[in-house]
């Protein structure tokens, strides 16, 4: 399942190269919102709600998430490790991304762009906005989409998603 992952965002990034080289036609405008898009918008607001079932529905059970400057999350049970721990620790507001762009067909679509969030943890600690890059990729499985890769990276500092965790 790797290779396909794999395979799939390859596939993508090939897509969006032949685009801007203007060699192959524009998808509707609708091709790449419907998917990534659609789950980008559903995962802040779940993420600000401190809803972990509703952002693990987002999920495929294959997926895979790669948190800046930690090791790859692989499945269901580590994604939600993840993101639970930083929910735990914090109340996560102020979400959004920026410069997004998506791209797509009927059953694969990715998007990338710059992503920033406020993290205030629970412990006292002092509130920090952090800011970064992200790309994901979706799959159509079943007429429902889902992430299939999740990846967050290049943070304005050194800083990743366990500074602000609970430690297990």
């Amino acid at each position: 399942m790797k290779r396909i992952t794999v395979g799939l965002f390859l596939a993508v990034v090939a897509a969006q190269s032949l685009l801007a080289a203007g060699n192959a036609p524009a998808p509707a405008p609708s091709a790449g919102a419907g998917g990534a898009q659609q789950l980008n918008d559903a995962f802040l607001k779940a993420l600000q709600a401190g809803d972990i079932d509703g952002l693990m529905k987002l999920y495929a059970s294959d997926a895979v998430l790669f948190p800046p400057g930690e090791k790859v999350a692989k499945g269901q049970e580590e994604i939600r490790f993840k993101w639970k721990s930083l929910m735990d620790a914090n109340k996560i507001s102020e979400t959004a991304l920026n410069n997004a762009h998506y791209l797509g067909s009927c059953t694969v679509s990715s998007g990338w762009g710059d992503v920033a969030m406020k993290l205030e943890p629970k412990n006292g600690k002092e509130p920090k906005t952090i800011q970064g890059r992200f790309s994901t990729v979706a799959e159509k499985r079943n007429g429902k989409w889902e992430y299939v890769f999740v990846g967050i990276g290049e943070l304005d500092e050194i800083l990743t998603l366990q500074h602000y965790s609970k430690k297990p």
